[in-house]
């Protein structure tokens, strides 16, 4: 399935019919989905499929437990040379946790959250992936416990929304994503990585059936972990495509698609590839390249920058994904599209640079953090959107989120930590748009550079190998010398690609779109925050009207600088807007 939610009622009366009724209208936004249910009175657990990745996975007896999955758990059985089927996998994990049991969860290395509720008990369990990757949001009161995979459904429903949580709205708006478990409202968390909530009458308790920061360190020669690190990682594809002969990947002008690509044609996959990047680009000409060597059938979207942040690209996509059914050989999953998202933090190490990787080595924790902020150009706290007085108190608040996330990590100090920073805050919440959006944009993503496995292997070893690319190169030659024949976009400082290229193409990093298409992009911007400017209930302790104003009305004018503050004064008006109309929404439960 797709997106999972539901209510328990925690003071012993019925669910008021208003809040089911209301929970099942805003799951999908799509009017073609069927919301399917479980409950009784006091509970209630709903859900819908697109169908993306076949089999469903959920199962429920009348009157007994109930049990939902979203996304794949990928669990290896005991000869570690297969997964189990996705239904198989849900009913071994679920008589496991009815027993207390993990060892199963243990051997995961998908992405997925699951729920289930047992009546007996009036228990309600939330389980996340061992990176936390697909969110389950939730809150808890005296009076009832609800949860769902998608933020939204919480908000359009106002529960847990009654209060801004100002900390996790400012990270939000200062990292793009808020820390540890925090959302931008005080009563809504999303639960960790590899973590089990249970949820009773009375009670809710938190564990762990994994840690990343408990993994046993190594040093490995560089000539063993590049070939263990290619197996991993062309096992982690092979699992996921689940005998799949024929499919649909991402193919842009860099390497991590590219990886992809690689892998499944060595597996003698058909690749329908896909590239939207613009004409006269690194990224799209490169991408045609790979596909060249590599041997995918690719396909170019004209997809125009000013639309690239907004549904017309996504559009564009399904447009194409349909056309694929038309196709001899056609994809068994055309929806389910391979794509290389970790793997520029994850093998590349983009974030981490030698300074603050030399700070944190030396075990200077505040200079480790300070070069970290200096070379992702994060200042925080002096934003001009916000008012005097809310800069004063939030000033520090982005460097003690970071000291606390860093502390908290059971392992000594060293580079890694900072890593282990990202890949559990920055990495954790990388797709929480595509899954908040997925009922309208109807796809699931095959994400390889997330599997478990091969993410265990990388985080036992020192940070240094890894930096600016220097191990990605090697690696990429002994995954597919075909691959690397070609040349490849690369990241500003870290380490040149060495096939030469033409050096008219536009970078990324650079004058990607032109000058023309960059200031459609900011009045693009400016335009979906205009109304906030405006509206009569802009929290005006928190944002200074006029200055968020100015800079909405220069980016119309084509100033492209300026998205930081349009993104603080989004998050905060969006976000105390919800957390106002909270009130009103409650009265519809009855």
């Amino acid at each position: 399935m797709t997106i999972v939610a539901g209510l328990m009622s925690r003071n012993g009366r019925p669910i008021p019919k208003g809040l089911r009724d209301a929970l099942i209208s805003v799951m999908s936004r799509n009017p073609h989905d069927s919301v399917r249910t479980y409950g009784g009175d006091h509970w209630l657990i709903a859900k819908i499929d697109i169908g993306a990745l076949g089999s469903e996975a959920c199962f429920a007896t009348p009157g007994g437990p109930a049990f939902v999955l979203a996304g794949e758990m990928l669990v290896r059985n005991k000869g570690f040379d297969t997964c189990l089927d996705r239904e198989v996998e849900s009913k071994v994990v679920f008589e496991e946790l009815c027993n207390g049991e993990v060892s199963s969860l243990q051997c995961v290395s998908g992405q997925f959250c699951a729920a289930m509720f047992l009546p007996a008990d009036h228990r309600l369990i939330l389980v996340s992936d061992k990176l936390g990757l697909r969110p389950v949001y939730y809150t808890v009161n005296r009076e009832i416990a609800a949860f769902a995979s998608a933020l939204r459904v919480l908000e359009a429903l106002g529960l847990g929304t009654e209060e801004l949580d100002l900390r996790g709205a400012y990270e939000a708006s200062t990292f793009g994503y808020p820390l540890n478990s925090r959302t931008c409202y005080t009563y809504i968390r999303t639960i960790a990585p590899a973590e089990v909530v249970h949820i009773t009458r009375d009670a809710e308790t938190h564990a762990r059936y994994f840690r990343w920061d408990k993994l046993e360190p190594r040093q490995s020669h560089e000539d063993s972990l590049v070939p263990e690190l290619v197996h991993a990682f062309e096992d982690g594809v092979k699992r996921r495509r689940r005998g799949d002969k024929h499919t649909v990947s991402f193919l842009s002008g860099g390497l991590d698609s590219r990886a992809i690509v690689a892998a499944l044609r060595k597996q003698e996959v058909t690749v329908y590839s896909v590239n939207f990047a613009p004409p006269g680009s690194q990224d799209r000409a490169f991408g045609a390249l790979a596909a060249g060597v590599l041997g995918s059938i690719h396909h170019l979207l004209d997809v125009p920058g000013s639309a690239s942040r907004d549904s017309y690209r996504k559009q564009q996509l399904k447009a194409w994904i349909e056309t694929t059914s038309s196709l001899d050989p056609k994809p068994e999953r055309p929806h389910c599209i391979w794509s290389g998202d970790g793997g520029s933090v994850a093998l590349g190490h983009v974030y981490v640079d030698q300074h603050a990787a030399r700070a944190f080595d030396d075990g200077d924790l505040e200079e480790g953090i300070q070069a970290f902020l200096r070379c992702n150009r994060i200042s925080g706290g002096g934003n001009s959107a916000m008012t005097p007085a809310f800069r004063n108190q939030c000033q520090g608040w982005h460097i003690n989120g970071i000291r606390e996330e860093i502390e908290s990590l059971r392992r000594k100090l060293d580079s890694r930590s900072l890593h282990l920073f990202l890949m559990l805050n920055d990495q954790r919440r990388h797709l929480t748009d595509h899954f908040e959006k997925i009922d309208v944009d109807r796809f699931e993503f095959h994400l390889p550079f997330f599997d478990s496995h091969f993410l265990e292997l990388i985080l036992r070893e020192p940070v240094s190998p890894f930096l600016r690319h220097a191990f990605y190169h090697k690696w990429i030659r002994a995954l597919s010398p075909s691959a690397a024949s070609v040349p490849w976009q690369v990241y500003p400082t870290h380490e040149p690609c060495p096939i030469p290229s033409d050096g008219q193409l536009r970078y990324q990093w650079g004058d990607y779109y032109g000058r023309r298409e960059d200031r459609r992009i900011a009045r693009s911007t400016a335009l979906r925050a205009l109304g906030d400017v405006f509206a009569a209930n802009l929290p005006s302790h928190l944002i200074r009207r006029t200055r968020y104003g100015a800079a909405v009305l220069l980016s119309l004018a084509g100033v492209t600088n300026l998205g930081h503050v349009i993104r603080t004064g989004n998050v905060f008006s969006r976000c105390w807007r919800i957390s106002q109309r909270r009130s009103s929404e409650r009265e519809t439960w009855q």
